[in-house]
């Protein structure tokens, strides 16, 4: 899950859960300020949505309906 110590020190607004396409290696993922796809389940995400209120950003690029 993203690191949310590390977001608050960031320049990324600390309600958002970032999410990017899988096996994602950018700087962002590997700072702890967004998540691959493939490391995000429903849990991390109910976690991030419900417990944290955070508002979650696609940047995976799909389309509805894709996998």
């Amino acid at each position: 899950m993203t690191k949310l110590r590390v977001r608050f020190e960031s320049e990324f607004p600390p309600d958002l859960f970032v999410i990017d396409p899988v096996g994602c290696g950018c700087i962002d993922c590997g700072m702890g300020y967004s998540t691959p796809l493939n490391e995000v389940d429903v849990e991390v995400l109910l976690t991030a949505t419900l417990d944290f209120g955070m508002r979650v950003i696609d940047r995976t690029g799909r389309t509805r309906g894709q996998s």
